[in-house]
């Protein structure tokens, strides 16, 4: 049975140079057009602007209205510090370590609010500095293993408003505390070094067990 709920992904900020977040929004496919109308009519101001260009303040109040329509918002967390520590433990030889990693955050962000048996079509951000289809095969096959289902589509933030919205859950994951988002009742937050039992996985450096 297919579910009613689509995703949209973005992520703000690129390591090692700084910390990165990925931010997911869950939207009910019936609401989807009734969100983009309000949420334009009510930040037409800001619309052109990107996550990273908006104050807390902007922020803030995208997320209060974002919770107030009851839409799941989701961040998953790794520092610098944990990318460069996961980095360390993979074999120099193997391409694509880069892709890789991002593929079990995006997994990680798809996974807290997912369920098993369900299926999912999730829409990511196009990034010009990854091979985006590579970050999505990884993501697919930890999906696979834990009975999780989706189907991804790849446009921009420049075409896609649910994209947009995503950029700018990922850029309040980066610039509030969790403790500033946990005022926000659909807001799951996770802070991570990116599980090794998953590098062991998706690089398969051991064998296949949780």
């Amino acid at each position: 049975m297919e579910d009613s709920y689509i995703f949209a992904m973005d992520l703000s900020g690129i390591p090692p140079q700084d910390d990165t977040v990925i931010g997911s929004i869950r939207f009910d496919y019936s609401n989807v057009e009734k969100i983009n109308k309000k949420f334009k009519k009510k930040f037409s101001k800001i619309l052109r602007k990107k996550g990273k260009e908006l104050r807390r303040k902007e922020l803030r109040k995208i997320l209060e209205f974002l919770n107030g329509e009851n839409i799941s918002m989701g961040a998953v967390k790794c520092t610098k510090y944990n990318w460069d520590k996961r980095l360390s433990n993979i074999p120099k030889q193997i391409s694509y370590k880069k892709e890789k990693l991002y593929g079990i955050l995006y997994f990680l962000a798809l996974k807290m609010q997912s369920e098993r048996g369900k299926h999912y079509s999730v829409v990511v951000c196009k990034e010009s500095f990854m091979d985006i289809n590579r970050v999505l095969s990884t993501c697919k096959e930890l999906a696979e293993y834990y009975s999780l289902s989706y189907d991804f589509s790849i446009s921009s933030g420049n075409l896609n408003f649910m994209i947009k919205i995503a950029d700018y859950v990922a850029s309040a994951g980066r610039k509030f505390k969790h403790i500033d988002l946990d005022e926000f009742d659909n807001f799951t937050f996770l802070s991570t070094d990116i599980p090794y039992y998953y590098v062991r996985y998706s690089f398969k450096l051991f064998d296949k067990r949780k």
